[in-house]
């Protein structure tokens, strides 16, 4: 067994603080990974209202001051349970793939004794969610995550579709599919030149150190058998932050009509690590999704197959079989 490392001891004892009370599904993130890191992978319902007790609520933050302790700590308890109902339906949901088990009370949660390699899928997911907590890790967990993205785009796609990595900050060790280092209006050709399209913007209006990716991670179109334009086109977005909301915008097609010619409306797709459900499995907040193709945790974890990605293969995957053996007193 090995202690945990100083960042991630210290990314857990600060990250809950920046917890809104409605945001169910970051506690229930939150509650895994206590659970993973606590040297027993126990954690119960009042592990959780002890760390409740003393945090200021940052939405209703005069809740968490009222005078009457009577009336926090029934905040706090419904939280708690509110969080164990989520962590249930994930079981049920997520079933031979969630590394953890709830009791039968919905009173505690444990981490099962084999974690087994579609685990450790759903872990890297979980850790990708949680970068304030595994900072050392960020690079690697979120070119990971755009790989793991780009295998999820493939499956959901016909035979005769195509897709790539656009973005140009992937570190993940895998050869095939490497993004270049290229300059920003290099890969603007590229682009254009495969949805056959029309580069607008000019060279000289670009900066020759810029090598960014313009808010696009990832693009793919579906081959009609045909050299004419008005075919399916895709264009995605990869976001392991909380700002996911803003960043579905930039690949849209307002912020690439001015770059490229677009005859037709791409599908814009987010691809978030986050499983942003209720209990009863709708969305956390529906009106934060805009007119984007959503693939949370859930819908990934649906699509993707250990067998078919070759998930060994990734960063993350040693990511994990590092941070599963690192434990200590959490709770």
């Amino acid at each position: 067994m090995t202690k945990i490392s100083p960042a991630i001891s210290k990314g857990i004892s600060s990250v809950s603080k920046t917890f809104a009370k409605k945001d169910i599904h970051h506690w229930a993130d939150f509650l895994e990974i206590i659970c993973l890191f606590n040297k027993d992978n126990i954690v119960s319902q009042n592990d959780l209202i002890d760390r409740l007790t003393p945090l200021r609520d940052l939405e209703d933050g005069e809740d968490f001051k009222e005078k009457s302790n009577s009336k926090r700590n029934e905040k706090n308890s419904q939280l708690a349970e509110d969080v164990f109902s989520l962590i249930s339906y994930r079981q049920g949901v997520f079933k031979e793939n969630y590394p953890f088990r709830v009791s039968e009370d919905l009173k505690s949660i444990s981490r099962v004794a084999n974690v087994s390699d579609s685990h450790k899928l759903y872990l890297s997911l979980l850790f990708s969610s949680s970068l304030s907590i595994f900072s050392d890790f960020t690079n690697k967990l979120t070119s990971s995550f755009e790989r793991l993205s780009l295998e999820a785009l493939k499956k959901i796609l016909p035979k005769n579709g195509k897709a790539f990595l656009f973005g140009s900050s992937n570190v993940e060790s895998m050869e095939e599919g490497k993004v270049s280092n290229a300059r920003l209006f290099e890969k603007l050709t590229k682009l254009a030149n495969d949805i056959k399209e029309q580069v607008r913007v000019k060279e000289e209006e670009l900066s020759d150190l810029n090598r960014g990716d313009g808010g696009l991670d990832l693009y793919a179109w579906i081959d009609l058998g045909d050299d004419n334009k008005n075919f399916p086109i895709y264009f995605c977005q990869c976001a392991c932050t909380p700002n996911w909301v803003e960043k579905q915008h930039s690949s849209k097609y307002d912020s690439w009509d001015y770059m490229i010619s677009l005859a037709i409306y791409p599908l814009n797709l987010i691809f978030v690590p986050y499983s942003i459900r209720k209990a009863n499995g709708m969305w956390h907040d529906a009106f934060d999704i805009k007119k984007s193709v959503m693939m949370d945790r859930q819908r990934l974890i649906h699509i993707l197959k250990d067998e078919d990605i070759s998930f060994q293969n990734f960063d993350s995957y040693e990511i994990v079989n590092k941070l599963i053996l690192q434990k200590e007193s959490l709770v």
